[in-house]
């Protein structure tokens, strides 16, 4: 497997730029993803933590 990144990219995960030239994400929708992720990891502690 490669070191660091996401599979299948040599240097990581391309960026959004990249792949949607011209197009960017909503600073509101980009808060709300942070938001569900930090709910989703804290559901994710509580259910599998380590007893």
């Amino acid at each position: 497997m490669e070191s660091g990144g996401a599979p299948g990219y040599a240097h990581g995960s391309p960026d959004s730029a990249s792949l949607h030239p011209g197009y960017k994400t909503a600073s509101t929708d980009i808060e709300l993803v942070h938001e569900r992720l930090k709910l989703a990891k804290s559901d994710y502690e509580v259910r599998y933590e380590k007893k």
